[in-house]
């Protein structure tokens, strides 16, 4: 990694700019992709009900699942998941 890319990095996580946040394991800054698609999936729920916001996103929690276990070189039945 190189200057310019923590620089794209610190940009794209707007808490860089307020705050030295050490405590990443748990409560991590959210970098702008992350808030846009929590949030996207809030208003979702909002307007259509939690239960059907998850049906509706399925697919893509296991295309995340999929391509997380590729990178750690596992199977996605290896990664935890939450309950409901």
């Amino acid at each position: 990694m190189n200057q310019s890319d923590i620089i794209r990095l610190r940009a794209d996580t707007p808490g860089c700019s307020e705050v030295l946040h050490f405590n990443n394991a748990g409560a991590a800054l959210q970098p702008k992709p992350v808030f846009r698609a929590v949030t996207s999936h809030l208003e979702l729920e909002y307007r259509i009900g939690g239960y059907e916001a998850k049906a509706q996103s399925q697919e893509k929690i296991d295309h995340f699942y999929t391509t997380f276990a590729t990178l750690l070189n596992c199977q996605p039945e290896e990664i935890a998941r939450p309950h409901g």
